[in-house]
């Protein structure tokens, strides 16, 4: 752990590397998908044993949600400046919505061209992002970050799921605060349990898709973790700490391989659900430890925690481009087609993440500081 000169809070280098490791396994959970898809249109997969222990996907969202949760709390309680909520909301907007809106664009400028390129009968859900068609008011529903309620999902990119749901938390953060006053770290338990239950009723059905709900008690228990981190100063060491990360990585491969019938039987019967508790203790033991890394492996993982959003973002144009390639072209591969459309998508998506972050998100995130200064 560091300070962070610049403003004087508190920075966690390894909630860096988790962030990083995170966007890596979205990407591979999304190769896996893609080299499925192509098994539709009569093209050789081969088997990716190696990688389909790490379809993680899912994890990796969970990871993302707790992360926000954790570090929202600490960086907006350790501020030396009053909170304002209008201020921290403007800064959040700012965040995230450029390079979602510019993202948005490239997509839709790809699904014109994916459309006119495609002329096969059969659609997948993986193909579909791309094929499906978009009116106005779908694209206002994007743009707006409402469309897990009112639908309709997967347009343009099926990973865009998570940016309402974030953005959503976001909104929730300030109530947080204000009811941990009185309630302390019970105010985000409370909220995260009842988001949960109401996740599991028939009130959600109101909703599209209401992840929002289910996966609430992953932000919520992220700020807990950081509420927690505020008052308990013992750290574990860095061998315990590694231990115990290496066994959550070994469940959630476990938890991702076992079939969805299975864990129906169980008191948790939603691998969402179960994820989402492994991905909570997961930070937690980023959290209250000291971890190293040998120094490239932990500038490696730096950079892909810095470009993770647009890393996120715009993996999945790259793989549209690499089913194009092979539909079109019909390789005969030297190995699975998820290794390859994994090695194209990140060769492709690194340097226009790093693009993404340096001409949009850091600009925006600069403007959405000194706006927030303003206000």
């Amino acid at each position: 752990m560091r300070q962070d000169k610049q403003n004087g809070r508190e920075y966690f280098p390894s909630l860096a590397w988790l962030r990083g490791l995170a966007a890596v396994l979205v990407v591979v959970s999304h190769s896996l998908r893609c080299s499925e898809s192509l098994q539709n249109y009569g093209l050789p997969a081969g088997n990716p044993w190696l990688l389909s222990y790490f379809d993680l996907g899912t994890f990796a969202v969970c990871v993302f949600l707790t992360l926000s949760g954790a570090t929202l709390y600490i960086s907006n309680s350790t501020s030396s400046r009053p909170f304002s909520t209008c201020g921290y909301l403007l800064k959040r907007l700012l965040r995230i919505w450029p390079a979602f809106v510019v993202s948005l664009m490239v997509y839709g400028l790809f699904g014109i061209y994916f459309r006119h390129q495609w002329h096969e009968t059969i659609l997948t859900s993986f193909t579909n992002q791309y094929t499906a068609p978009v009116n106005v008011m779908d694209a206002i529903k994007y743009v707006a970050m409402i469309f897990n309620i009112t639908g309709p999902g997967n347009l343009f990119n099926n990973a865009f799921w998570t940016i309402p749901v974030e953005f959503q938390y976001y909104l929730m953060l300030p109530l947080l605060l204000a009811g941990m006053r009185y309630l302390h770290i019970a105010a985000p338990i409370f909220l995260g349990c009842v988001m949960l239950v109401i996740s599991r009723s028939s009130w959600a059905s109101c909703m599209d898709n209401p992840k929002v709900l289910m996966l609430g008690f992953t932000f919520c228990g992220g700020v807990a973790l950081g509420c927690l981190r505020s008052v308990v100063r013992k750290r574990a060491s860095a061998t315990i700490s590694w231990f115990f990360l290496a066994a959550m990585l070994l469940t959630a491969i476990t938890l991702t391989q076992v079939p969805d019938e299975v864990l129906g039987n169980t008191l948790i019967p939603q691998k969402y659900i179960s994820l989402g508790i492994l991905s909570v203790i997961t930070v937690g033991i980023c959290l209250f430890s000291e971890l190293h890394l040998q120094k490239n492996a932990a500038k490696l993982l730096s950079f892909l925690g810095k470009t993770s959003y647009s890393l996120y973002l715009y993996h999945n144009l790259f793989l549209g481009v690499f089913v194009l390639m092979i539909v079109r072209f019909e390789p005969v591969p030297f190995m699975p087609t998820a290794y390859l459309a994994f090695a194209f998508a990140m060769s492709l998506t690194l340097p226009t993440a790093y693009l993404s972050y340096r001409y949009i998100e850091k600009p925006a995130i600069t403007s959405g500081r000194k706006l927030a200064g303003s206000v």
